[in-house]
């Protein structure tokens, strides 16, 4: 595999650097999907996980049995931990469960979709810490 240098310290900043790394791979999301489960998007998607558990107090999670409520529900997604439950609340009030998800691998193949195409146009991998606003601030 090749090397990709640069700072790879799980900062915020080396979000960026992911970023360009996975966009200059993958020119297409078809060229995405056909490598998703090789060991470059493994690991990308772990560094990833890795960054969001260090800066917010996430954890690792998975529901092998298809069971879940996000596309790709066999993949591990990080998530706040059950005691922080009470930290966040569904604007509708329909969930009592809502801490926000996020599945690495589905951030990083949103990275190489066109802007239109994106769930949410502009977010970047770094702005997606931002999903952890608590209810509190």
């Amino acid at each position: 595999m090749q090397e990709v240098s640069g700072l790879w310290d799980f900062s915020h900043e080396s979000l960026d650097l992911l970023e360009e790394v996975v966009r200059e791979r993958f020119p297409s999301e078809e060229a995405f999907r056909d490598q998703e489960s090789e060991a470059f998007l493994q690991v990308a998607a772990w560094y990833l996980g890795e960054v969001h558990n260090h800066h917010r107090g996430t954890q690792w999670q998975m529901h092998p049995d298809g069971k879940g409520h996000f596309r790709w529900k066999w993949y591990p997604f990080v998530i706040p931990p059950w005691d922080r439950l009470d930290d966040y609340e569904d604007e509708d009030g329909i969930e009592y469960d809502a801490r926000p998800t996020v599945d690495p691998l589905s951030s990083l193949r949103s990275v190489v979709r066109e802007p239109y195409e994106r769930p949410h146009p502009g977010q970047t991998l770094r702005s997606e810490l931002d999903a952890y606003e608590t209810k509190t601030g």
